[in-house]
């Protein structure tokens, strides 16, 4: 938010989607047995890896036009590049259909109870083509409104430990502010290596708890 990557018009936007499927999700969590939807949600994060059958670019390529939708809710945006060393302007597309991808990650996250930050960025960068900066940085935005709508349920249903919770949100808080002065020094290259990398990781994690809750 301070240097201005994340962009705040479209995480509002997206963000609608996705607190609504995490309410949804969250809901059928407590009603259902968790097991199977270990293996939904690793079959889910597959999809991430579409990227890699597209076009090999080390940089972004903005749209040159942009859908009607999109046009009127003014989704672009600007941002520095300290790697590039250079201003990078863009417009996203297809709103509508990035929204459907949205509520999808919402369901998914509320359902497991994790951010579903993957397939958020997938959907931004595949469907929306926004930056890869752009798409993790206004990612994290919208997580953190899905995170609030799916622990309302959870806190309702009595399901969360307030004893873990404080030690690992002032890890994860340390983490992130690490990850965010790091992010706009790397190019967009292996920004993208190291996403598929952890993407691979929540793959194998998702598929071990599914077998072994079994």
């Amino acid at each position: 938010m301070k240097e201005r990557i994340a962009n705040v018009r479209v995480g509002i936007y997206l963000g609608m989607y996705t607190t609504v499927g995490a309410i949804i999700g969250a809901t059928v969590t407590t009603l259902i047995s968790p097991v199977y939807l270990y293996f939904f949600f690793a079959a889910f994060l597959t999809t991430s890896f579409i990227r890699l059958a597209g076009p090999k670019s080390a940089d972004f390529t903005h749209s040159q036009s942009q859908d009607r939708v999109s046009g009127w809710l003014d989704l672009r945006g600007s941002y520095y590049d300290e790697a590039l060393q250079k201003t990078v302007s863009y417009q996203a597309n297809n709103a509508l259909l990035g929204g459907a991808g949205m509520l999808l990650a919402g369901l998914a996250a509320g359902m497991l109870g994790i951010g579903a930050g993957a397939f958020k960025v997938t959907v931004q960068e595949n469907i929306l083509k926004l930056p890869p900066k752009v798409s993790s940085t206004t990612s994290n935005f919208i997580i953190g409104l899905t995170a609030l709508a799916g622990t309302s349920v959870y806190l309702y249903s009595g399901l969360l430990n307030l004893t873990l919770m404080g030690p690992m949100a002032v890890g994860t808080t340390i983490g992130a502010l690490m990850g965010g002065r790091v992010l706009n020094k790397l190019r967009d290259r292996p920004l993208r290596i190291l996403f598929f990398m952890v993407v691979a990781f929540l793959i194998v994690q998702m598929l071990y708890k599914g077998v072994m809750s079994i």
